[in-house]
């Protein structure tokens, strides 16, 4: 995981692998105007995670 610790402090992105099933479950979300802020708060969870996870100290 030193490459994505590395990614994160150079270039300030985060690598994130998605699933088939959660993009065929969020696009078909999509089609539904009342669930569209479900992606979004998903993937916030997700992100959150991962840089809890992978990035503790940029936690602080």
């Amino acid at each position: 995981m030193n490459w994505a610790r590395e990614l994160y402090s150079d270039h300030k992105k985060v690598v994130i692998k998605l699933s088939a099933k959660f993009l065929e479950k969020h696009l078909k979300k999509l089609r539904n105007p009342q669930k569209h802020d479900a992606l979004e708060k998903e993937l916030n969870a997700l992100l959150d995670t991962y840089v809890r996870t992978y990035f503790p100290n940029k936690c602080k």
